[in-house]
């Protein structure tokens, strides 16, 4: 497995998530690469398939994310369950849940993010659930994927072309 980190806060803040990847991942078996934020985030992930290849499967992190323990464990049992995968994420500095993936709202464009405000301590950890579309701040492709898309729309500018490339 690849991870590439996307550094956009700096250098301090890609320092803080690297840590927290490898204090909660001591054994993980990955390469690792550092991209420092392009003028959008479609861009850069855009580049970093460039750089990188799609060969091999690829997780994508923001670096404004912590690791929590288990995470690893959790993806490598989920792994196999899905071919693009996220985690929750919580909101800065707080235990509630900013979202557990999104589902599509009926006939309607619109994602519903799931949990969002709940307490994290509240719902069943690393649970696995299907849905429509993940967090791109944690984003797991799995290499099989690359074979039927190969780049990021960048007609989603800032974060939709993410929802676009799972929706594709």
């Amino acid at each position: 497995m690849k991870i590439v980190i996307l550094s956009s806060l700096g250098n301090e803040r890609a320092k803080i998530c690297l840590d927290s990847l490898l204090e909660t991942a001591p054994n993980a078996d990955f390469d690792l690469y550092l991209f420092r934020e392009k003028g959008f985030r479609e861009q850069t992930l855009n580049y970093a398939l460039e750089v990188v290849g799609t060969q091999d499967d690829i997780l994508f992190i923001g670096d404004d994310i912590l690791f929590s323990p288990g995470w690893y464990e959790a993806l490598q049992a989920h792994s196999g369950r899905a071919q693009i995968l996220g985690m929750s994420m919580l909101y800065t500095d707080s235990e509630m849940v900013q979202d557990c993936g999104y589902d599509l709202m009926g006939d309607k464009s619109l994602l519903e993010p799931l949990n969002r405000g709940k307490r994290h301590q509240d719902l069943k950890p690393f649970d696995f659930r299907f849905c429509d579309a993940v967090c791109g701040c944690f984003l797991y492709i799995k290499a099989e994927v690359f074979d039927h898309v190969s780049t990021f729309s960048e007609k989603g500018v800032n974060r939709w072309g993410e929802f676009i490339f799972i929706a594709e």
